[in-house]
């Protein structure tokens, strides 16, 4: 290994600074290279390729009898270009999450995604790793945020989709650079941002029964205006009787809120409007799960429906868009989630495997009488 690592040094000599190769006598990568520029990053990953080491990326899983050198992107971590225009950032792939929203919002902006478990990686590693990233309900999640990239494919050659009409970009290969480092390295990235709100609006309906509260929320999430949270609540009961919540808030929108009451009243309810509140007023409603399915927006079968009203957990449901509804019971609670929907999700499950038994079944079926009418004929 101490070989590879001179011959790799030797090649480089003179064509980069001395840095950009770090080489560590114990280690177990070849070397460590240290780009600060697309430019040496480009001929540092051909050179890599001439002498057959592998580029090892944060989740590569070592294999005996191969050499690798680790790349370390934290002098590509330059922000480049903030365009208030046409709403985005473009940014070096070495730039951290936490410290690339911490700018972003000093300035005003965010990109609406970052959370916690993100701060401390790169976009690079963010982008061509699987580390674990949850989309947001309303700014998406880190792969539909980019409007454009630059990369260096492991022969050294650039590839890139400039931001603009797809009709004038070439084809979009980001998906390429998700796997690791194999297939290359992403350096110049441009993500989509989105303003930080600094007022937002919250209106509260309450009712008895849900039903009307779901089919408010349906049609709200097909608005123009559609809230940036919404939400319907099962409270404690009051006087033995049950009581749910429809949560609505709108960031910079007070006259969406408005006319969300309007409509409200027209429909019978007496909505609550808060204004000035902070713009994480729902967050504590909302963690973030993966316990939802698919449906019209508005619409929960009967059978889940009825036994969540029984269930003594105050439920949450969350409508991540107008086809996708989250459930969860209050932070307080202390519940499993899994308690009511698991049985149910299983029985839908169990159905739907049942039919595709049949299904396959008959035509199995089918198929052997067809090839029997067949053979028949031609003898």
């Amino acid at each position: 290994m101490a070989i590879l690592a001179t011959e790799l040094q030797t090649r480089l000599r003179g064509r980069l600074p001395s840095d950009r190769i770090l080489v560590e006598p114990q280690g177990r990568d070849v070397a460590t290279l240290c780009p600060e520029t697309g430019a040496e990053l480009s001929q540092l990953l051909a050179t890599v390729r001439e002498l057959q080491l592998l580029l090892k990326d944060p989740t590569t899983r070592r294999t005996s009898g191969k050499y690798y050198v680790g790349l370390d992107l934290n002098r590509l971590s330059r922000i480049l270009d903030l365009d208030v225009t046409s709403h985005c950032v473009t940014i070096q792939s070495g730039v951290t999450l936490g410290s690339l929203e911490q700018w972003l919002v000093i300035h005003g902006w965010s990109l609406g995604w970052v959370h916690s478990g993100l701060e401390q990686h790169t976009v690079a590693e963010v982008l061509q790793s699987s580390l674990p990233t949850f989309p947001s309900p309303r700014y998406t999640d880190p792969i539909r945020s980019v409007r454009g990239y630059q990369g260096i494919l492991p022969s050294g050659g650039e590839v890139w989709n400039k931001t603009g009409p797809a009709r004038a970009t070439g084809p979009n290969l980001l998906g390429m650079f998700s796997g690791g480092y194999e297939l290359g390295v992403l350096t110049r990235i441009v993500f989509s941002i989105h303003p930080v709100p600094t007022n937002t609006t919250v209106a509260e309906v309450t009712a008895t029964s849900p039903q009307d509260l779901l089919s408010l929320a349906g049609l709200e999430c097909r608005s123009p205006h559609k809230p940036h949270r919404i939400l319907v609540c099962k409270l404690a009961p009051k006087r033995k009787k049950q009581r749910w919540k429809l949560v609505a808030s709108w960031n910079d929108s007070e006259a969406a809120a408005q006319q969300f009451a309007d409509r409200t009243r027209f429909r019978g309810h007496d909505p609550i409007i808060h204004r000035g509140c902070d713009p994480d007023v729902l967050e504590e409603y909302a963690p973030r799960t993966d316990n939802f399915f698919t449906g019209i927006a508005g619409k929960i079968p009967d059978e889940l429906l009825s036994k969540m009203e029984r269930s003594p957990a105050r439920w949450i449901i969350g409508f991540r868009n107008a086809h996708e509804l989250q459930l969860w019971p209050h932070s307080e609670d202390h519940a499993d989630p899994d308690d009511i929907t698991r049985k149910w999700f299983h029985d839908q499950n169990h159905d739907v495997q049942e039919q595709h038994k049949k299904l396959r079944k008959s035509l199995i079926q089918k198929l052997t009488i067809d090839a029997e009418n067949t053979s028949r004929e031609s003898v």
